[in-house]
């Protein structure tokens, strides 16, 4: 569908960004009449903002390095990231939210950033980067144990993730069995509708083996 857009701002520091969203009446307008699924992706949630905080004060995890974010709605970690990597693959399984990140990088004229349609579920066998971004990916329980073997493949293959999620009790449960291949953790609060959310970043990388001596 094509939904009017209307123009966000994200700062942080001296640091603006302005990408854009969907309008909220619009959107409520086509799912309440069924045109589309529960649009999760509509608007930007605050662990895609804490993620995105955390890659503009850490440029070096994003620098010359080939980036993929998956279930990425509308896409700020990815343009956040777009400002030093070498390329940005951007994706999500909607098709409306794919449309809006490609407008919002022509806007920036981050033209190394591509939006492509793709459910994490069924990934294609070639894909690798450098560095994966996943911002509150870990909703559904149900989703949990694929979502880990998912993170766990690029793990093995050298890949760098961040993930960003809500401090949830359920997320207790799904980063548990990551805390072995964790860097580096943050803790962020982003405001949203008034009250503050606490939001936990993880730097995951697969840790070498040291070799024995013979």
């Amino acid at each position: 569908m094509n939904f009017p857009l209307q123009i966000q701002s994200f700062i942080d520091g001296d640091v603006s960004i302005e990408f854009f969203v969907p309008d909220t009446a619009a959107v409520r307008e086509a799912y309440q009449k069924g045109k589309i699924a529960f649009p999760y992706w509509s608007r930007v949630w605050p662990a895609a903002r804490a993620l995105a905080q955390v890659l503009l004060r850490h440029p070096e995890y994003t620098r010359n390095k080939t980036v993929v974010e998956l279930g990425a709605g509308l896409g700020l970690p990815s343009l956040v990231a777009a400002r030093n990597a070498k390329a940005v693959w951007c994706t999500d399984l909607a098709a409306d939210a794919v449309a809006i990140v490609q407008q919002s990088a022509d806007k920036l004229h981050l033209h190394h950033l591509s939006a492509a349609v793709m459910d994490w579920q069924h990934l294609p066998p070639h894909l690798e980067a450098d560095v994966l971004l996943l911002s509150d990916v870990n909703y559904e329980p149900g989703a949990f144990g694929l979502l880990l073997q998912r993170i766990d493949a690029f793990l093995q293959k050298g890949t760098t993730v961040l993930l960003s999620t809500p401090q949830r009790l359920m997320a207790k449960e799904f980063v548990a069995p990551l805390l072995r291949h964790c860097r580096r953790q943050e803790e962020r609060m982003i405001e949203q509708q008034g009250e503050e959310v606490a939001i936990s970043v993880w730097v995951l990388e697969q840790k070498r083996m040291n070799k024995k001596a013979p």
